[in-house]
C-alpha cells in the first residue's frame, strides 16, 4: 500500500504479489527496530471493536506506534503475516515545509528495512510524476485499482508496467483525507473507495 500526500489528503496504493520488489535508501529502519511484542488479548476478554480484523489491529495496536515509519514495518509485517498477499505497502503524508513535499515510508515482503523518502516539490513537475497514478490522484481522479495479471492488457501508467514484470497482480492507490479521523473510518473510506472499482 502506498499513502501518498498533498495537502489535506494522503495517498494509498498497494501492489500485491508473492514475490519481492528491491529497492534501496540510505535511511531506513530495520525489522528489529520495529520489532514491538504484539498485544496479548484472549479470545473473549475484550469487545472487538471491528469485526474486520485489520482495523482491528489498526485499533488495538497500530494506533499506539508514534513512529511512522515502524508503524508501515509493522502495518506491511502484519499483513503479511496473515497471508495476504502484499508485494509492496507505501503511506505517505504531506509535509508543510518550503522544500519537501512529504515524506514517504515504502514496507517490501521480505525486505528486514521501511526506505523512507521525501520527495522535493520539484517532483510534481517531473515527467515520471505527470505519468503517475499520483498526478491522477492529485487531479482527483478517486481510488485507482488496475488488475495486472491479465494478459495483454494495457496499462496507462509506467509504474504499472514496472510492477507487472516483477510480479505484481493487482494496484491499488487512493487519496484518503485523513485531518481529524480515526483509523476505522479512514481505512473504512479506503475500503469503500476500492470496493466501488
Amino acid at each position: 500500500m502506498e499513502l501518498r500526500g498533498h495537502g489535506p489528503y494522503d495517498r494509498w496504493d498497494t501492489a500485491m504479489a508473492s514475490n519481492r520488489r528491491s529497492s534501496t535508501s540510505p535511511r531506513a529502519v530495520s525489522a528489529p527496530e520495529r520489532s514491538r511484542p504484539p498485544a496479548t488479548i484472549t479470545p473473549g476478554s475484550v469487545t472487538p471493536l471491528s469485526a474486520n480484523p485489520i482495523v482491528e489491529w489498526l485499533l488495538r495496536e497500530g494506533w499506539s506506534e508514534h513512529d511512522l515509519r515502524a508503524f508501515v514495518g509493522r502495518f506491511g509485517d502484519y499483513l503479511a503475516e496473515r497471508g495476504l498477499p502484499v508485494m509492496r505497502l507505501r503511506i505517505t503524508g504531506s509535509a508543510l515545509h518550503p522544500q519537501v513535499i512529504g515524506v514517504s515510508y515504502t514496507w517490501e515482503r521480505g525486505k528486514p528495512e521501511v526506505v523512507e523518502f521525501e520527495p522535493p516539490w520539484s517532483i510534481l513537475e517531473s515527467a515520471e510524476f505527470l505519468r503517475s497514478p499520483y498526478a491522477a490522484l492529485r487531479e482527483g481522479a478517486g481510488a485507482i485499482r488496475r488488475r495486472l495479471d491479465i494478459p495483454d492488457v494495457a496499462l496507462e501508467y509506467p509504474v504499472l508496467e514496472d510492477l507487472k514484470a516483477e510480479g505484481a497482480s493487482d494496484y491499488v492507490a487512493d487519496a484518503v483525507e485523513a485531518i481529524n479521523r480515526a483509523v476505522g473510518e479512514i481505512y473504512g473510506q479506503f475500503a469503500q473507495d476500492v470496493s466501488r472499482i
